[in-house]
């Protein structure tokens, strides 16, 4: 029964008082949300929370009054559940909500428009899942075309966030100048040809529009030291040889910014005209 699914760890007078006031008083019901929100201090009232945003959404997916939209009350909360990760089944994502305007920064992805192994493949890159209601993946504008842009914003949060590496097996402190300039934006490699071979499948379905721009932006370009791979945009993240002679010579310094032709990796330069 869909009310007792409401009603799940909520107090069932709660929930028939929002349910009969929520059309017209979606501002105060909001802002109730949002206070209870800010008083977390430990992970069972988080979990209370959590639930309470459950709540809200479906009443919200309820609301049919003419001139209210109930969107635009909360879209500055932090009250979008995050999808349970499939990576911690039975434990929640690190993030847990966010707002409807963080989400539609991050492109949220709907949990139903994927399968599992897919979702998966995504999670692990950072995107985020939601489970929307026809309001909300409306107002996210939630498609499954829209993957290469949620990859690109979880790729462009992930290079902001994090630190250069102090360096591998072939950047040592003796050469430490050759790599100026260069910038590490890889992706193990493993990862990486996961994701390519999902995304070469989407293209190959017409499933996702074949954006050149975007595609490039991705480390999904294998290198030819055989452990990263990189986007080729920007152009500081990769190397290209212009020849095999200037492959060979640059290999043994640059072998994880020297881009790699052979294999898939190379079938897919060629589609994007860059072989």
């Amino acid at each position: 029964d869909d009310d007792a699914d409401i009603a799940e760890g909520v107090d069932t007078e709660e929930v028939s008082t929002a349910a009969q006031s929520a059309p017209l008083a979606g501002r105060e019901a909001a802002t109730a949300v949002a206070e209870e929100a800010c008083c977390c201090t430990t992970a069972e009232e988080l979990s209370g929370v959590v639930r309470r945003c459950d709540l809200l959404w479906r009443l919200i997916e309820r609301a049919h009054d003419r001139g209210t939209n109930p969107l635009q009350l909360v879209s500055d909360f932090p009250c979008v559940p995050v999808a349970e990760s499939l990576g911690a089944k039975g434990i929640r994502s690190a993030v847990c909500l966010v707002s409807v305007h963080e989400a539609e920064k991050k492109h949220a992805l709907a949990v139903e428009d994927f399968r599992e192994a897919d979702r998966e493949c995504l999670e692990r890159c950072g995107a985020l899942f939601v489970r929307p209601g026809k309001h909300l993946r409306k107002a996210l504008g939630i498609e499954r075309s829209s993957t290469l842009m949620a990859l690109q914003a979880v790729f462009a949060q992930r290079w902001q966030q994090e630190p250069p590496p102090e360096g591998d097996a072939t950047e040592g402190a003796a050469n430490s100048r050759l790599y100026r300039g260069l910038r590490h934006l890889r992706l193990p490699l493993e990862d990486a040809r996961s994701l390519r071979s999902f995304l070469c499948n989407l293209l190959r379905k017409n499933l996702v529009p074949k954006d050149n721009r975007l595609l490039e932006a991705l480390p999904i370009f294998e290198t030819v030291g055989g452990r990263f791979a990189v986007p080729l945009v920007p152009s500081s993240a990769r190397i290209v040889a212009p020849n095999v002679e200037w492959e060979e010579l640059l290999r043994p310094l640059f072998g994880n910014f020297l881009i790699s032709f052979e294999g898939d990796a190379g079938d897919l330069l060629a589609e994007l005209h860059r072989d």
